[in-house]
């Protein structure tokens, strides 16, 4: 089997109701943090149709252990991702994936 050429993080994540029309430019906050991350190679960013608060965002890395790191930060509570974390009610889904 082949090394992907890429891997994606997926989150699922519902946003607290107060939080909802800021989350435009937490998102792009976001993106620019990631940015700074070695291994990044973008972000695709999902918005509900309708009344739901549930949000995706896919982001798209080099490799697996590039994805990790970012992960570790954002769970060790790393001040970049505080406004993402503050603007979500619950997490629904995670998950990496290859193509």
């Amino acid at each position: 089997m082949n090394k992907p050429d890429y891997v994606i993080d997926v989150a699922v994540y519902t946003v607290k109701e107060e939080f909802i029309c800021q989350l435009p430019k937490i998102r792009a906050d976001l993106g620019q943090v990631l940015k700074g991350f070695s291994g990044f190679l973008g972000l695709e960013t999902l918005s509900p149709i309708g009344d739901s608060r549930t949000f995706v965002d896919l982001a798209k890395w080099q490799t697996l252990e590039s994805m990790e790191i970012v992960a570790q930060a954002f769970q060790s509570g790393d001040e970049r991702f505080v406004p993402l974390m503050e603007a979500v009610e619950e997490l629904n889904f995670m998950g990496y994936f290859k193509p």
